[in-house]
């Protein structure tokens, strides 16, 4: 807690809003966060990040008055090692949200902008566009006007020359 406190500290730059996102059960205490990792958010005026993931819980609760959400995907069996994926880095963010999972989250957002002044949203990137494609249907869903874009998932895990 205190390395966390002195980081704080540290990057505290005014204006800047920051996000963490507690990868590590033992920040938490029944899925949300526990005492001294939430006495020092309200300190230091941090958003928990409010995460989907296999790996990790998903806390409700609001830390700051700006909100970060991040979808990571639900791959379980690699987040896990139950599979014999050569490239988990690659492949653990591989996951393309089913409507039906985008649609449970929509009460849960619209309850997270009631109780904050801005809300994050955020898919984790990858090469295959899913990303993208998961972020256009949330907007959608959720009433945000953007411009309309098909998104074509790639069957690419490289992009051009890169390695």
């Amino acid at each position: 807690m205190a390395v966390l406190a002195r980081t704080m500290e540290a990057v505290s730059m005014g204006n800047v809003q920051y996000a963490v996102e507690f990868r590590n059960r033992s920040w938490l205490e029944k899925g949300e966060l526990r005492g001294e990792a939430l006495d020092l958010s309200g300190s230091s005026d941090f958003a928990a990040v409010i995460v989907d993931s296999p790996a990790f819980p998903s806390t409700a609760m609001l830390t700051s008055r700006a909100a970060y959400v991040r979808f990571h995907g639900r791959n379980s069996d690699i987040w896990y090692g139950r599979t014999d994926d050569d490239d988990l880095r690659i492949n653990r963010y591989d996951y393309l949200y089913s409507r039906g999972q985008l649609e449970e989250w929509v009460p849960r957002i619209r309850a997270i902008e009631e109780r904050s002044d801005i809300t994050r949203i955020y898919f984790n990137n990858h090469g295959r566009a899913k990303a993208a494609k998961n972020a256009m249907e949330l907007m959608e869903m959720l009433g945000i006007e953007h411009q309309h874009k098909e998104i074509r998932i790639m069957d690419q895990s490289r992009l051009g020359n890169f390695n």
